[in-house]
């Protein structure tokens, strides 16, 4: 009985301090879960692995988290840390909101989910993919709702880009740059944070980061709001 005991007890730490993870999908906070699934061409659907990537307030009180999935190396040749599939930003408004940003930058489609507040039933999903890039699933006064953005690559008619941002430098041969119009001040450019680089078995390379506003430009600018 006292083996017994002593297994269930180093059990219940084992899971514990897996912390975020919950059967398919991860607690973000103890009210939020997400989960993203992956398409793929050898496996079919996988599991997608959850990386936080930080997290902040901002001087009004709202709150920001952001990470990405990535497909795990055990199920596919090109998983890896440093190759994120799917952006994840979000942002718990101060005024009560909350926005579950995704962003695809991956090949495949990718399902996405989310739960707030997390009773282990999603409340929204949708399928992420090229042609709809950005998926936005948000909850508000006890409801939830999904907004979905198809991406072409061109932009709108009658649009300009503005601005001439000095840009950063990715590799040698490789330079990229963006101004974000902000409400404040008008087109500022955006600070570079790179993230990480890898290689694939298939000789491929990858490089991931992402733009942020300046903390000296606008209040809500910060390394950890993408």
């Amino acid at each position: 009985m006292k083996k017994i005991m002593t297994f269930i007890i180093m059990l219940a730490l084992t899971f514990s301090v897996a912390g975020t993870a919950y059967g398919n999908g991860y607690k973000v906070t103890s009210e939020l879960w997400i989960r993203a699934v992956i398409d793929t061409r050898e496996k079919g659907p996988v599991e997608a692995v959850w990386e936080k990537g930080g997290e902040d307030s901002t001087a009004a009180g709202d709150q920001v988290i952001w990470g990405y999935f990535y497909a795990s190396p055990d199920d596919v040749s090109w998983g890896s840390l440093q190759n994120p599939d799917l952006f994840v930003k979000i942002w718990f408004d101060r005024g009560g909101r909350v926005d579950v940003n995704f962003f695809h930058v991956s090949v495949p489609g990718i399902d996405v989910y989310s739960d707030y507040p997390y009773d282990g039933t999603p409340d929204e999903h949708a399928t992420a993919t090229m042609s709809r890039r950005y998926i936005r699933q948000y909850y508000k006064d006890s409801r939830s709702n999904m907004d979905v953005t198809y991406e072409d690559g061109e932009a709108p008619a009658g649009y300009q880009p503005f601005g001439n941002p000095s840009g950063h430098s990715i590799t040698d041969d490789l330079r990229i740059g963006t101004v974000i119009n902000t409400l404040e001040k008008g087109g500022i450019d955006a600070v570079w944070r790179k993230g990480g680089e890898d290689a694939t078995e298939d000789g491929h390379k990858v490089v991931w980061g992402h733009f942020y506003a300046n903390p000296d430009d606008v209040s809500w600018g910060c390394e950890n709001n993408p």
